[in-house]
């Protein structure tokens, strides 16, 4: 792992700590995950909408739609 020189202001620094210490991970963790996210963008969630449905199977209970009833839904 590379390290990298941040500057940030005493104001911004403090309020970087309370929240990585609301979260229990350190503060380099928090700004870590902070840039992981950003530069994944929208794909992130994505991946965790799938890994929920994936883990919360729908019973649907044998009720069906067709498309054409979808359509009016909509």
């Amino acid at each position: 792992m590379k390290n990298v020189t941040l500057a940030f202001d005493e104001q911004t620094l403090e309020k970087g700590r309370e929240k990585a210490r609301s979260q229990s991970v350190s503060f380099n963790a928090y700004v870590r995950q902070l840039i992981w996210q950003d530069a994944l963008g929208d794909k992130l969630w994505v991946e965790e909408l799938f890994h929920f449905m994936d883990s919360n199977p729908l019973d649907a209970r044998g009720v069906t739609w067709s498309r054409e009833e979808l359509y009016e839904r909509g």
